[in-house]
């Protein structure tokens, strides 16, 4: 995988990711350089990815997410930033795991086909 460019704004991560194409064992690698480079964002940035960083490590195992990871994640947090970045995120990974979590966590069907298109999206671009 190629080596990140260091982030000067949180625009920066949201190019870099969205462009990436990876699955969930390359994303561990991935997360790893996003967090040395967030360091040199402001503390609301810095806020913002590491709670995405925190959704991402939300495992999704045997048809659930574990229930204490969620409430200790998103309960302390406001779930409009996650939100919005449904509605603007490219990746599909991101975009299929984050709506995954708040149909999962809230039922709010709203996330619900918008995880599954993602999730048949990924699928054409595993195929590839």
């Amino acid at each position: 995988m190629e080596e990140i460019a260091q982030f000067k704004t949180i625009e920066d991560y949201y190019k870099f990711i969205d462009s990436k194409i990876f699955n969930s064992i390359e994303l561990g690698s991935v997360i790893e350089e996003v967090k040395a480079e967030i360091l040199n964002l402001k503390k609301d940035e810095q806020d913002k990815i590491s709670l995405e960083i925190n959704c991402l490590n939300i495992p999704f195992r045997n048809g659930s997410f574990p229930k204490h990871l969620l409430d200790n994640i998103l309960d302390n947090f406001d779930t409009s930033y996650i939100e919005n970045r449904i509605e603007n995120l490219k990746n599909e990974y991101l975009k299929a795991h984050f709506s995954h979590i708040l149909w999962y966590k809230f039922k709010n069907k709203k996330y619900f086909p918008i995880a599954i298109d993602s999730y048949f999206k990924l699928v054409h671009i595993f195929k590839q």
